[in-house]
C-alpha cells in the first residue's frame, strides 16, 4: 500500500510538472522503493514499474505518436505481429490482445537490462500468444556490440555502430530471414511490422528482404531519426528506397501533421494493400 502512495506522487509530478527539473532525481530517490511493483497503464495495460526511466513514463501516459497507436489499429484477429525493438512491451501487449488467441507476437529486444521487463509485461497481461526473443536483428550476424543505454532512458538503448562505447555489452544479432522456423510458422499470415532501433533501422530491413518480399507483410511502421540513422552509416532515403525496392511505399495513416520531421513514426504500407485500401 505505501509502495502505491509513492508511485502516485511521483505519478503527479510527472504528470503536472511542466519541465523535467527534478523528474529524475526523485525516480533516482523512488526506484528502489517501488521496485517490484506493477501498475495499470493508462492503456489499461498492466507495466512493471521502473520510476526512474522516462521511458517507462512514456508507456505509462501513452505519450507516443498517433501513427503508432493507429497503427496497432490497422492489426485483425488472427494477423501476426513482429516487434522489434520491444522495450518493456507496450506495444507487443496492445498487439496481443489486438491479434486474438488466433494470432501471434513475435517480440525483439537484445537489451539485457529490459528483456526481463517485457517477460514481465507478457506475464502480467497474460499474452499467451507472445514469443519473446533475447537478440538483436541485424544484417551483420554474430555478436554485436549493443549500448543498452542511460538507466534515466532505456528507449536510447541500441547496437553499436562506428564508435566505441566503454559501457557496450554483446548481444546475439540474427538476420531475420535467417529464422527460417518463423518463415515457415507464420508464411501466409496477414503480419504487420513495427521497427524502433535507435538508428539501425535500415540494417534490419536489409536483414529481413526475404521476408518482405515473400509477400505476407501488410504494413511497416519504423522509426526515423536522421541523426540516429547517420550514426549507423545509413540514411532516410537509403531507407525509403530499400522499402521501394521491396514493394512498400510511405503513407499517413494519422490526420495530424508530423510536426517533427527529425525524428518520427512512418508508416509504410505493401502496394497492393494501397491498392486494396483505395
Amino acid at each position: 500500500m505505501i509502495r502505491k502512495i509513492v508511485f502516485s506522487i511521483v505519478e503527479s509530478y510527472y504528470r503536472f510538472s511542466p519541465t523535467p527539473r527534478g523528474k529524475d532525481l526523485l525516480g533516482r530517490l523512488t526506484a528502489s522503493f517501488t521496485k517490484n511493483l506493477h501498475v495499470k497503464a493508462k492503456s489499461g495495460l498492466y507495466l512493471p514499474v521502473n520510476t526512474r526511466d522516462s521511458t517507462f513514463w512514456i508507456n505509462y501516459f501513452g505519450r507516443h505518436s498517433c501513427e503508432m497507436f493507429q497503427f496497432i489499429g490497422l492489426l485483425q484477429k488472427g494477423d501476426v505481429f513482429v516487434d522489434i525493438g520491444a522495450n518493456q512491451g507496450l506495444f507487443t501487449a496492445l498487439a496481443s490482445n489486438a491479434v486474438g488467441l488466433e494470432g501471434h507476437v513475435i517480440a525483439f529486444e537484445p537489451n539485457p537490462k529490459l528483456f526481463p521487463q517485457l517477460v514481465k509485461t507478457i506475464e502480467l497481461n497474460e499474452c499467451t500468444n507472445v514469443s519473446a526473443l533475447p537478440i538483436a536483428v541485424t544484417d551483420t550476424p554474430g555478436f554485436v556490440a549493443f549500448d543498452p543505454g542511460d538507466a534515466s532512458h532505456s528507449g536510447g538503448a541500441r547496437v553499436v555502430c562506428n564508435r566505441a562505447k566503454n559501457d557496450a555489452v554483446k548481444v546475439i544479432g540474427v538476420r531475420f530471414d535467417d529464422l527460417h522456423f518463423l518463415l515457415h510458422a507464420f508464411r501466409g499470415r496477414r503480419t504487420l511490422v513495427k521497427i524502433d532501433t535507435e538508428g539501425h533501422e535500415y540494417s534490419v530491413v536489409c536483414s529481413m528482404k526475404q521476408f518482405l518480399e515473400e509477400g505476407s507483410v501488410f504494413a511497416i511502421i519504423c522509426e526515423i531519426d536522421h541523426k540516429n540513422l547517420a550514426e549507423h552509416s545509413a540514411s532516410a532515403r537509403e531507407l525509403f528506397d530499400f522499402l521501394f525496392g521491396v514493394q512498400f511505399e510511405p503513407q499517413e495513416i494519422s490526420n495530424k501533421n508530423q510536426s517533427n520531421t527529425a525524428h518520427y513514426d512512418q508508416v509504410f504500407f505493401r502496394k497492393s494493400a494501397i491498392s486494396v485500401q483505395d
